[in-house]
């Protein structure tokens, strides 16, 4: 597995493992890739992406046990807006397959995402967006039940920013 960075990973808890997609390195370029890695560190090579994919974001769907992977830069820098899931598992015979949308939101890379199981939505906040040189303040969810997609911005809610961390507390919902 060639080194990276700005590529999107998650645990898929079914098989206990971490899986990995995209990123770029220096030099290289930007990879479509995919691997799983489990506990022992061995790498596991998955079906690829269908384009290379950078600075994009992966969450595991407990309800579905599906991984979800949205947003992100291709290799001209065009920014990507559809969610990909793998099927119901992290073995090499799945494949991703296109989520299908009824709308969709500005396209992002380098946002943050987590899966709300309460809910059971996309939370997607912050990243940048293709032409805008500054972050988006923007919080969009994905309803995974009508695959509907709102956005909001809130006057007191987070500054804009990219490159930032979310997480989702299971136990606690929020």
């Amino acid at each position: 597995v060639e080194p990276r960075y700005y590529h999107a990973q998650a645990p898929y808890p079914p098989s206990n493992v971490v899986v990995i997609a995209g990123g770029e390195a220096s030099g290289v370029g930007r990879f479509n890739d995919v691997w799983s890695i489990n506990s022992q560190n061995d790498f596991t090579p998955l079906p690829p992406l269908a384009q290379d994919r950078t600075k994009a974001a992966m969450v595991y769907d407990s309800l579905r046990e599906q991984l979800l992977l949205f947003g992100g830069q291709a290799g001209a820098g065009a920014t990507l807006n559809q969610p990909l899931l793998v099927r119901k598992s992290a073995s090499a015979e799945d494949d991703w397959q296109p989520l299908v949308l009824r709308s969709t939101p500005r396209a992002p890379y380098w946002h943050a995402m987590v899966y709300d199981d309460r809910r059971d939505a996309l939370v997607v906040f912050g990243g940048r967006a293709a032409g805008q040189a500054e972050g988006l303040q923007a919080t969009s969810i994905l309803d995974l039940a009508t695959h509907t997609w709102t956005s909001s911005e809130y006057a007191d809610g987070p500054s804009a920013r990219w490159g930032a961390m979310m997480g989702y507390d299971t136990h606690r919902k929020r």
